[in-house]
């Protein structure tokens, strides 16, 4: 009798334990890509604080994780893996949308070839220039940002159409807030610089068709506390004279003036050396 020789049972592949996510600093998970310039992802992500890999499946994945002081490293790394899908960001131990976390690079990148990248976040090269130090959070000093309407009218006792405008600086940082979240890992933000300049800001200022400083932000629309604004301008004994009604919500700057002490008194309180003013209030 011919006895069968049994079937050899293949042996199973040792199991790989899953990545340990650190509890502080960051970590980026992507898998193997078949990108020309894989090797130079690799080559990015050997240069953080700890690289290791594993099989998931018949897939290598690859986690490179960085202390909290590195996040310039993280960015390069990022920007290496454009395309690749497979791919995850943890902060502090917690995975995060890879576009909440990123969502300020292609901004970054711009940067880098401004004739004065650190005047650049300050609006300059766009001709749109902020107080905050971040172009993305469209609070510019201009007559049409939102934030110049955060706030009340009182009528004045100094004379016709004279006004005290009352700040609403709660409002205001409530925006802010709101807008930083999206750019929060940018290492470029100072947040120090922008509770600073909301604390610079003046509580009150007065406002009328003439002031030096600020002038009324009007419009056609009705806007709960807005004021009705009549003037009368000329003599109509000479024949020229001329009247203007309008809705006045808010205030809008008129000219540099006041931006420029703002920016001068909170760059002296933050020890900030560059920009300098003029660089930023041409």
């Amino acid at each position: 009798m011919i006895q069968e020789t049994p079937t050899p049972v293949p042996r199973a592949k040792p199991a790989v334990p899953p990545f340990q996510i650190p509890e502080t600093g960051y970590a980026i998970e992507f898998a193997d890509a078949g990108f020309d310039n894989f090797p130079t992802v690799l080559e990015k992500a050997k240069q953080s604080f700890r690289y290791e890999t594993c099989i998931k499946g018949r897939t290598t994945w690859h986690l490179a994780i960085f202390n909290g002081d590195q996040f310039l490293l993280v960015m390069e790394l990022a920007k290496s893996l454009d395309g690749n899908k497979k791919r995850k960001i943890y902060v502090n131990g917690k995975e995060e949308r890879w576009r909440d976390v990123f969502a300020f690079t292609f901004c970054t990148s711009v940067r880098k070839y401004s004739n004065n990248p650190k005047a650049y976040c300050f609006g300059v090269d766009d001709r749109d220039i902020n107080l905050w130090g971040c172009k993305l959070l469209s609070m510019g000093w201009n007559d049409w940002s939102d934030w110049f309407a955060y706030g009340s009218l009182q009528k004045s006792s100094e004379g016709t159409n004279i006004y005290v405008w009352t700040f609403d600086k709660e409002k205001i940082l409530q925006e802010l807030n709101s807008k930083l979240f999206t750019y929060r890992f940018c290492p470029h933000i100072n947040t120090n610089l922008i509770q600073t300049i909301l604390e610079v800001l003046p509580d009150k200022v007065e406002v009328s068709p003439s002031t030096e400083d600020w002038r009324f932000r009007t419009g056609a629309e009705t806007i709960p506390g807005n004021v009705t604004i009549h003037e009368q301008h000329g003599v109509a004994a000479d024949g020229v004279s001329w009247n203007a009604t309008y809705s006045a919500f808010g205030v809008r700057p008129h000219g540099n003036q006041s931006a420029r002490k703002i920016l001068q008194e909170a760059f002296i309180r933050c020890g900030i050396q560059e920009p300098k003013v003029d660089d930023i209030l041409k």
